[in-house]
């Protein structure tokens, strides 16, 4: 079976309640390689093409790693600006602004 997603990796989001022009934005984002991480070989593949369009734009960045569970939670709250890499849902267009995509993923289930 083939799934394609043609929103894995395709939003960067900003909350409405949130959308303020400050010169910092607090993205977040849970572990998730090669398009995110946290490691010596660097932030990830999504993480920098949304760092250096956001630094393009003027934007200093305040970046943090933590469980998935918290990023959605703060960013729905408030508390964190971005979430770097996000599938769309219908449940989540209600309390996030979504980019066009920036990315596409493949995911293939193999049976057993």
């Amino acid at each position: 079976m083939r799934i394609t997603l043609s929103y894995l990796g395709s939003v960067l989001l900003l909350l409405w309640s949130q959308f303020t022009w400050s010169a910092t934005l607090k993205l977040s984002q849970d572990l998730w390689p090669p398009y995110i991480m946290n490691s010596v070989q660097g932030s990830g593949i999504a993480h920098d093409i949304v760092a250096d369009a956001l630094i393009s734009a003027g934007y200093d960045l305040k970046y943090t790693v933590k469980p998935w569970t918290r990023v959605l939670k703060e960013t729905k709250s408030g508390q964190s600006d971005v979430i770097i890499s996000l599938w769309k849902t219908e449940e989540r267009q209600h309390f996030l602004l979504y980019t066009e995509p920036y990315m596409q993923n493949d995911m293939v289930f193999h049976q057993i």
